[in-house]
């Protein structure tokens, strides 16, 4: 009512929007983020979801092509728009990125040398750590190498890549990927995430860390990592703004080897081919992925019972 912004783009670009007359452009593709909300929509009752979030980012460039939060609400009448409706799950919503954070363990692991690719560990038998026991779902019960432990998804092999690396090693790598801060995008609604502070981050905590429990990001901090792990090693801050004609690329800090992210785009490539996420694949195009499931935690008091997350 009054020409000031409230959330979002809006808000945060408030003074930029009402003192200046150009206009401003962002990254998003209307007809990406149209495909989104789309196929978003029809897989959170698939799921029997009660909601989801989607982000297309371009992993040269940094730029979000899409966004998509649901349930979400009409801008033009947000004064009806409830809390949940409100909620931006991109960037606020915090959750355990469970199997998707092993592309990070693999690439920690194999870019520090802690292991090659062909190296591996045995995942014949559950892992105990303290009154803790970490298993596989659809275990193969013998000893994987490193691709295997990507393409089945092994809890056990993925904690003991971590643990080959330290918790110290781990801790480091989290941080120079951004995952220990906010993601730094243009928008006032960001989450800090959830992590074991740094005198508790002990051996427990980078075993389940390494399959991706007991650390809870947004979804935009999985996309920004993974985007760093596949485009050659060069961690870039997401944007949602278009780049202004004739302006230089856009620069970000390297934080694995060129080596290790083509490695990484073959494993995630395997993921697809032989793994876990065969209906991803499209013919014409060389798809790599990976899929997590996580449980829903209770508020620091354990995990939900049959309530997941599924990435």
């Amino acid at each position: 009512v009054d020409g000031k912004g409230i959330a979002g783009v809006e808000r945060f670009f408030d003074q930029r929007l009402r003192e200046e007359p150009e206009p401003l452009r962002l990254s998003l593709d209307l007809r990406v983020q149209a495909a989104v909300r789309e196929v978003l929509s029809a897989a959170i009752p698939d799921f029997n979801g009660i909601g989801g979030a989607g982000a297309v980012m371009d992993v040269r460039t940094g730029e979000l092509l899409a966004m998509v939060s649901l349930p979400d609400y009409d801008a033009a009448d947000v004064g009806t728009a409830t809390q949940e409706q409100r909620f931006n799950r991109v960037t606020v919503g915090v959750f355990e990125p469970g199997s998707t954070f092993k592309l990070l363990t693999a690439a920690m692991a194999l870019d520090s040398g802690s292991v090659n690719l062909w190296g591996g560990y045995d995942a014949s038998r559950p892992l105990r750590i303290g009154r803790f026991t970490i298993n596989d779902f659809r275990g193969k019960h013998r000893w994987l190498s490193v691709p295997e432990i990507i393409t089945y998804s092994s809890n056990i092999g993925a904690a003991q890549m971590a643990m080959g690396v330290g918790p110290a090693g781990q801790r480091a790598f989290m941080q120079r990927m951004g995952m220990l801060s906010r993601v730094p995008v243009e928008l006032p609604e960001t989450a800090l995430p959830l992590v074991p502070s740094e005198r508790s981050w002990k051996e427990a905590s980078t075993l389940t860390i390494g399959f991706g429990q007991g650390i809870a990001v947004t979804p935009l901090h999985v996309v920004t990592g993974v985007t760093a792990l596949v485009n050659g090693g060069i961690l870039l801050r997401p944007t949602i703004l278009a780049p202004e004609p004739g302006a230089a690329p856009r620069h970000g800090t390297r934080v694995i080897r060129q080596e290790t992210s083509e490695t990484i785009r073959r494993l995630m490539r395997l993921v697809v081919t032989d793994g876990s996420a065969k209906e991803s694949e499209v013919p014409g195009y060389f798809v790599g992925g990976k899929t997590g499931t996580a449980q829903k935690t209770a508020g620091g008091r354990g995990y939900v019972q049959n309530a997941r997350v599924a990435a």
